[in-house]
């Protein structure tokens, strides 16, 4: 039993520090697209959103997040220009959470270009920033990742289905970070670490967590 909590233990740890580099990628485009489409505070512009409300529901928990941030650019910009932050200061500041929210709320033409950046169309993305920032939350607050589905199931294509994966497991989840990974040398690395994490603990079923028989190979070919 030790053996396998200390596993997932490390597991968490390893997919954390994955879905670290993911949220900083998203942020950087999503500032980069949606200031070259609505420009620096086009972010508070109701007009460049698909629903009001959710709209106003991002605008205050951005608004919570500024102010309770103890970060030297966020008071930077309080006293110099009296807490105007455009969408690149503001961005920085957001839990990945509210990211996949802002994420899903702009309108068709930033969204789609922020897609394509990552090779993919915009219904996937949408749905994998959600899935991905619930599979971090988990991690986070030290939930169990071992035996468990996620919350928030992975669209996946009829092709990757039909290569033996879900959308539900927790391998569901790492194929899906291989997908919007932009550093093949971060990728390898990863693909490392978590092999070695396997091997030091021989005694996990690999079933429970949806990794097929040829995981390391499937990984290496996203």
């Amino acid at each position: 039993m030790y053996s396998l909590y200390e596993f997932d233990r490390q597991l968490r740890l390893l997919l954390l520090s994955q879905l670290e580099i993911i949220e900083v990628s998203f942020r950087t485009s999503i500032a980069y697209h949606f200031a070259h489409k609505y420009g620096a505070l086009g972010y508070l512009e109701v007009d460049n959103y698909i629903n009001e409300k959710y709209f106003e529901d991002m605008k205050f928990q951005l608004r919570k997040e500024i102010n309770r941030s103890k970060e030297v650019f966020v008071s930077h910009h309080h006293d110099k220009y009296d807490g105007v932050f455009p969408i690149w200061v503001a961005i920085e500041v957001t839990s990945f959470s509210l990211l996949s929210k802002i994420y899903s709320n702009i309108k068709g033409v930033a969204q789609s270009s922020i897609a394509r950046s990552y090779a993919n169309n915009k219904e996937y993305i949408k749905n994998w920033l959600y899935a991905l920032s619930t599979v971090r939350n988990i991690c986070a607050h030290h939930g169990r990742l071992y035996n468990r589905y996620i919350p928030i199931h992975f669209k996946l294509s009829k092709d990757d289905k039909n290569n033996g994966i879900s959308g539900k497991t927790v391998f569901g989840a790492i194929y899906v970070m291989g997908k919007i990974s932009q550093d093949e040398r971060i990728w390898k690395s990863f693909i490392k670490k978590l092999s070695a994490l396997i091997k030091e603990y021989n005694i996990v079923d690999l079933h429970k967590i949806g990794f097929p028989k040829d995981w390391e190979e499937k990984l290496r070919k996203i």
